[in-house]
Order: structure tokens, then sequence, then C-alpha cells
């Protein structure tokens, strides 16, 4: 069935005599590489016996955590933002939804802020404490200010918006 195939740009172009020449220049190199892979995995055992293992248990626990927390973060984010573009396109389609889904996007995006601040918070704190953290203060300059903000726009927003009490200007 491959024959019957069109070649892609690359089979069209590939130079099997500039290939041949190349690899009986280098073949040797398999061998001697192999021979080098073979040691080091019998040889290895032997020089390595004698040491202390490697403790990976508490960084790797740590890289786990990290990817868990980002992948949460990463999820609500985009579930936030289809939820809020969704509702965009409907209002765009000169359709109005019921007011207490714009109320629910608003909270949503201020409980994404939170969980983000409480987060980028406890993050700081362990790394003051000394303890094992991939988080930098680098990364509290900026989480703050920028999530804060939002987070206070969002307040506003919810106040002016949502609340009767509160009169627009």
């Amino acid at each position: 069935v491959w024959y019957l195939l069109p070649l892609t740009e690359f089979e069209a172009g590939f130079d099997a005599v500039g290939f041949q020449r190349w690899f009986s220049s280098v073949w040797r190199w398999c061998f001697v590489l192999s021979a080098a892979y073979v040691l080091l995995v019998f040889g290895g055992r032997r020089l390595m016996r004698d040491r202390e293992p490697f403790r990976l248990q508490l960084p790797l626990m740590m890289w786990n955590v990290g990817l868990a927390v980002f992948s949460f973060f990463a999820c609500l984010n985009s579930f936030i933002h289809s939820v809020m573009y969704t509702y965009y396109a409907i209002r765009a389609a000169d359709y109005r939804p019921p007011k207490m889904l714009s109320i629910c996007i608003t909270t949503l995006q201020i409980l994404q802020m939170i969980a983000i601040l409480v987060v980028t918070v406890a993050a700081h704190l362990t790394l003051r404490s000394g303890h094992p953290c991939s988080w930098s203060h680098l990364g509290t300059v900026v989480t703050l200010p920028l999530f804060g903000s939002y987070l206070l726009l969002f307040l506003n927003f919810f106040r002016i918006s949502y609340l009767p009490s509160v009169k627009k200007d």
C-alpha cells in the first residue's frame, strides 16, 4: 500500500547516496556507543552500589503538586473564559440572557482571582520559610499586584453592576 501514496517533499528530495556515504564514514560509532552503553548499564550498578541513593521523593512530589495546581488553574481559567465568550457571543447576537448568568460569570472571575492570590501567598510563605519551593520573589512581586488589581476591578464592577444600592455615575 505504501507505494500507492505520493512522496512527500522530504522523501522526494532525500539524497540516498549522500546518506550512504555519510553512514559508511560513521558506522563504527554505533558499535562504540553501544559498547559504552552496555558498560554504563552493567558497570554503573557496581559503581552505584556503595553510594547513598538519590532522594527524589520530595522534588518529584513538589513537581507533581505544581503540575496539578497549574492544571487546575488552567482548567478553571479555560472554563471561565469559555462561559464568558459564549455569553459575549449570545449578547452579540442581540439576545439578552438572564442577568443571573452575568452575575455568575463575574462571581467566577472574582473567585478565580482570589484562588490565584491564595496560592501566590501560600507559595511565598513556603519560600520564606526555607522549604524547597520553585516560586520566586519576582513571581510574588508580579502576581500580587497584577491579580490584586484584577480582583479590585472585578469587585468594583460587581458592586456597580449588580448591587442595587450603588448608583452609576
